[in-house]
């Protein structure tokens, strides 16, 4: 039986209202007449509504077609940048090669130099030809003037400023020379270099090589006795001075800005005019007279004792304190060793 009613039901006609919504709401509030309905009013619904499903897809499209080509312009972009990313490592490659040939080279060159001016004339050659290799941000970039020169050249810079100097050992017109001749030696190598990397290099020669070994000379040298070698050490520190102001003219006079690498200024500014030349003899006076000739004074004094001979003192205190005293320009150094000097002296003259 109930199969039945489900076949008779499926056998009936269905009608569907295409008005839409508004004709059915419409259609349950008015009575039933026999006047026919409005005319395509359901035609124009599904029309609506099929057009507003168009639409939402065209602008799905349209989004999507605007999104992707935003990706392929980004994708266009990020082409182009590893095309110039892999000319740029190309060209990098290219110097890297010519830089290893030059070091090659060098190298060579180095193991059998005889220290002639030949062989040192055919190394400031290799030098340039290196330096050309790179750009002049390049270079700056790593350091070359500051750090890679002096290293290249490190071999003949050790053999000529450490091995073979001894300053208290040369006149100073000898050691004049020997400084002279090591800064003149890299000086073709910055040819194209800014006058402030070839302060750095200059700098970085100083601080590396010649202080160090003047300062070992100083601390091994015997200043308790009245033999000259004070005066000696006086004479060395005035002419690494007047060096440091020869060498470090033209930097002055151009006005560049120098960074104070080695903090050895003072806090206030320097004029620029100068400033390349007090940083030097900053450099030198703090190196020599603050770390080596003053500690070396105090412990002097701490253990001095007069020795007489012939009613003559052998090792006066003047001999070793009075030479530097034009040199010892800072109250806080010069005042408490004058004051220790007094009290050498009242302690000495108490005992006789």
């Amino acid at each position: 039986e109930i199969l039945e009613k489900q076949q008779q039901l499926s056998k009936e006609m269905k009608i569907i209202d295409m008005r839409g919504p508004p004709a059915v709401d419409t259609a349950a509030t008015t009575t039933p007449t026999d006047q026919p309905p409005p005319l395509a009013e359901e035609l124009l619904y599904n029309i609506s509504m099929l057009m507003g499903a168009y639409e939402s897809k065209l602008y799905s499209a349209h989004q999507m077609e605007t999104s992707v080509r935003r990706k392929l312009e980004n994708m266009r972009a990020d082409a182009q940048a590893l095309q110039n990313r892999k000319r740029e490592l190309e060209q990098r490659y290219d110097k890297v090669s010519k830089a290893i040939a030059v070091l090659d080279e060098m190298k060579e060159s180095m193991s059998t130099s005889t220290g002639t001016s030949h062989d040192m004339e055919r190394i400031q050659a290799q030098l340039q030809q290196l330096a050309g290799t790179f750009s002049a941000e390049e270079r700056a970039s790593f350091h070359f003037a500051e750090s890679i020169l002096p290293s290249l050249l490190d071999p003949m810079l050790h053999r000529e400023l450490v091995e073979k100097w001894h300053p208290l050992s040369f006149t100073i017109e000898d050691s004049q020379r020997v400084i002279q001749g090591a800064i003149d030696a890299i000086l073709p190598a910055l040819s194209m270099e800014s006058l402030q990397e070839q302060f750095k290099a200059i700098q970085s020669i100083w601080a590396k090589y010649i202080l160090p070994r003047v300062q070992k000379s100083f601390e091994d040298s015997d200043w308790s006795q009245d033999d000259g070698s004070v005066d000696q050490c006086v004479s060395l520190y005035e002419l690494l001075r007047n060096l440091a102001i020869q060498m470090t003219q033209p930097l002055s006079v151009s006005k560049i800005k120098l960074e104070d690498s080695q903090h050895v200024l003072p806090a206030n500014e320097v004029d620029e005019e100068s400033q390349a030349t007090s940083i030097l003899k900053s450099m030198v006076h703090k190196s020599l007279i603050l770390n080596t000739v003053h500690p070396k004074l105090l412990g002097l004094m701490s253990g001095w004792k007069p020795k007489f001979e012939n009613s003559s003192v052998m090792n006066p205190l003047h001999a070793m304190v009075l030479p530097w005293i034009p040199h010892l320009d800072h109250q806080g150094i010069l005042q408490p060793l004058l004051q220790d000097c007094r009290t050498k002296l009242r302690g000495c003259l108490s005992s006789l």
